[in-house]
């Protein structure tokens, strides 16, 4: 039985006995090995993995799901169905489409403004499997408060800007307290931009002896942060002397000062 025999009946039969002695076929058989044919059946397309990134967010913010498959989308593609089992600050789309030749696919999760820390759990399902992703969303709160400059003159206006964490939601407004009105006032309240991530305020500041440090608390939703501006007394008014030439003129008539 020659090589090509042997190949054909290789695609025939699961089990054969190829000849593996001498070229001359004529010889007598002195060794066979015994060869098994397999017909691998092709794998079941299903989800390998599902992830949130970040898995902890400020509300307002996107995080981004990926969805994994055991190998590459066939043609029209496979569309994994989404849920989130906290629709009311967590929302996914229905279903996503992993592109034909590729096996993943990214897609955007909304969250909403929360007064407080809420979780939920987002579930991706495709043929059969199912994998879950958690995922935190946290309230804004404020993060942080800056003078700048963080030394004034007395009399000069003072520029301070409060940060949040994330974007405010409507209506949103800052409670501004200082540990010193009579050195520093600024308004009792700020509103907030919707979806802004900080906010400025003026402060007017008035006459010190000495330098006086003051501080400004900043309160929103159960949150603080502290700002501090130093304010320098204002230099003292000088009164410059001059000489007139003449010294004593008769009224209405024009006389010359200069400054010693």
């Amino acid at each position: 039985m020659c090589s090509s025999d042997l190949s054909l009946l290789a695609g025939q039969h699961p089990l054969l006995v190829i000849y593996n002695g001498d070229s001359n076929y004529g010889a007598a058989i002195s060794n066979v090995v015994t060869v098994t044919v397999q017909q691998q059946q092709q794998g079941t397309l299903v989800l390998s993995g599902f992830t949130v990134t970040p898995s902890t967010i400020v509300g307002g913010y996107s995080p981004q799901g990926v969805v994994s498959l055991t190998g590459n989308a066939p043609s029209g593609g496979a569309v994994v169905s989404l849920s989130s089992n906290n629709t009311q600050f967590v929302q996914v789309p229905l279903t996503v489409t992993v592109t034909p030749g590729y096996n993943n696919r990214a897609f955007p999760i909304t969250t909403f403004f929360t007064s407080g820390t809420v979780g939920a759990t987002i579930t991706a399902t495709y043929n059969g499997t199912m994998y879950g992703a958690s995922l935190t969303v946290l309230p804004v709160a404020v993060s942080g408060a800056t003078f700048y400059p963080s030394t004034v003159t007395a009399g000069d206006s003072a520029r301070l800007t409060i940060y949040l964490t994330g974007p405010a939601p409507a209506g949103a407004i800052v409670t501004l307290t200082s540990s010193n009105p009579s050195v520093l006032q600024v308004p009792a309240t700020v509103p907030l931009t919707t979806g802004a991530t900080s906010v400025s305020v003026t402060g007017t500041t008035l006459a010190v002896g000495s330098q006086t440090s003051v501080t400004v608390t900043a309160n929103y939703n159960l949150s603080s942060a502290q700002g501090s501006l130093t304010v320098v007394p204002a230099p003292p008014l000088t009164v410059n002397t001059f000489n007139f030439s003449p010294n004593t003129v008769t009224g209405g008539t024009q006389a010359t000062g200069q400054e010693i």
